[in-house]
């Protein structure tokens, strides 16, 4: 009786060993599976990524955007970009390009002729009013 025992050792050990690692797969797979971004990040970087989705549509025009919200959207996002191409050492300086042609066409709608073509040109554009980002709770 003593060796029937002293065999299911190594089996009982096998099993224990097994149950811990299922219960490690299903705790990480668990938490795979419900991870956002915004529950690792501080509430400040929260609230400014946010802010800064949030301004994406404003520079671009769309959503009934008034010019000057545009202007400032696009204001933003240059001297956003122009203190990144500062850590980048230059790679992001292209994107500010962009955000200057956008500045632009914020400027030219306060023009009548082309605040009709820019808002004739963004009725015909598929923007639905609100996008879910994948990972990302607090939006």
């Amino acid at each position: 009786m003593r060796t029937r025992e002293l065999a299911r050792i190594p089996l009982r050990l096998l099993r224990f060993v097994v149950v811990q690692l299922h219960g490690l797969y299903l705790g990480f797979a668990n938490y795979l599976r419900t991870f956002a971004f915004d529950d690792v990040l501080p509430p400040s970087v929260i609230r400014t990524i946010n802010w800064v989705l949030g301004l994406l549509p404003k520079a671009l025009g769309v959503r009934n955007t008034t010019p000057r919200t545009q202007i400032n959207a696009n204001i933003v996002f240059i001297f956003f970009w122009g203190s990144i191409s500062i850590l980048s050492l230059g790679l992001t300086a292209p994107v500010i390009l962009i955000h200057l042609i956008l500045l632009t066409i914020g400027v030219l709608r306060w023009m009548p002729a082309f605040g009709e073509l820019w808002n004739g040109f963004r009725s015909r554009l598929p923007i639905k009013s609100d996008y879910d980002i994948p990972r990302w709770r607090s939006e």
